[in-house]
This record gives structure tokens, C-alpha cells and sequence, in this order.
């Protein structure tokens, strides 16, 4: 148990806090600077591919002898080649991350809509088709629309400020019952007992 009563709450608090500001930035350079921020994402998805296929050549020079070298030498000419590629030419990595993430909002739908025909009580309600279509939409849109990454950024971006404002909002709460259950001399770790 904690020595100082309200312990828990006294510093939880600040990293609900830290992580409400941080979400709060995060979504507003989103929406005022999404071109941007996707370009970035790009390019050091580039570096670091790069720099994991600049280290598998190095582990090649490490390998025993007798052993294939094959699988190394393919895994660090692909992880240069992509990495080159991102960092060139960050548009085109965009463009796939928006394909894939396209692909994966319709995957995600059609198994939404697959359990709901035969899952639980809550996976059958009528509210898991919605949210399967809406996932099938939003994937084919991203897809089939110039304007579809655009979208998803400007979407997350909304999320991670919602988000944000309602960390910010936990963490101003998680302080206000610290401070009470400090003056009152109680631990919210410790169970309340019946009067």
C-alpha cells in the first residue's frame, strides 16, 4: 500500500494529462497539416527501412559459414530498395498505405458482418451491421477516392482531439478525487469499509 494517501490519483493524473496534450497535438497537426504529416510518416518509414536492411547486410558478414545466406541477403536488399524508394519518392508510400489501409477497413466490415450473423447476443445486434457497412464504405472509399487518405487523416485526426479533450477531462477528475480522498486521509487503493 501507498504511504501517502491518494498516492495513486496524486501522479496518475499527470500521465492521463500528458497523454490527453499529447493526442490533442497530434490531431490538430492532423487536420491543419495532414500533407505533411503523411509525407514525414513516409519518409521515416523510408529511414527506417533503410537502416534495417543496412543492418541485416552487416549480420550477413556475421553469419556462419554453411549457413544460407540467401534469406539475409533478400530480406536486406528488400529492406535498402523500400527504404530508398520511401524516402525518394514518399508520395508512392502514401499511396500504398492508403491501399492497405483501404483493404483492411473492408476485411475488417465483411468479419464484422460474418460474426454478427452467428456471434453472441451483442455481436448479432443490429448496431455491429451498421458498424460493418460503415467499415465496407469507408474502405472503398479510401480505395476508389482521390480524396480518401485525405479523409482517414482528417478523421484521425478529429479522433485523436476527442480523444485528447476526454483524457483531459479524466485527469482533471482523477486529481479532484486524489485531492479528497488526501484531505479525507484515505488511499483509493484501499477498499471503503461499511460504517
Amino acid at each position: 500500500m501507498n504511504a501517502q494517501p491518494g498516492y495513486g490519483f496524486a501522479d496518475a493524473w499527470k500521465a492521463v494529462a500528458a497523454q490527453g496534450v499529447i493526442a490533442l497535438l497530434l490531431g490538430l497537426i492532423l487536420i491543419f497539416a495532414p500533407i505533411t504529416t503523411l509525407l514525414t510518416l513516409a519518409v521515416l518509414f523510408g529511414v527506417f527501412a533503410l537502416l534495417d536492411g543496412i543492418t541485416a547486410v552487416a549480420a550477413l558478414f556475421t553469419a556462419r559459414h554453411g549457413e544460407s545466406r540467401w534469406p539475409l541477403v533478400a530480406y536486406a536488399a528488400a529492406g535498402i530498395i523500400v527504404g530508398i524508394l520511401a524516402i525518394v519518392w514518399p508520395g508512392l508510400t502514401v499511396a500504398l498505405l492508403a491501399t492497405l489501409v483501404g483493404i483492411w477497413a473492408i476485411v475488417a466490415g465483411i468479419m464484422r458482418i460474418a460474426a454478427s450473423l452467428r456471434g453472441t447476443p451483442y455481436e448479432r445486434h443490429w448496431s455491429q451491421w451498421l458498424v460493418g457497412i460503415a467499415a465496407i464504405v469507408l474502405g472503398l472509399y479510401i480505395l476508389f477516392s482521390p480524396a480518401g487518405l485525405a479523409v482517414l487523416v482528417f478523421g484521425l485526426g478529429i479522433y485523436a482531439i476527442v480523444k485528447g479533450v476526454l483524457l483531459l477531462i479524466a485527469s482533471s477528475r482523477m486529481r479532484s478525487m486524489g485531492r479528497r480522498l488526501r484531505e479525507r486521509g484515505m488511499d483509493e487503493e484501499q477498499p471503503r469499509r461499511a460504517a
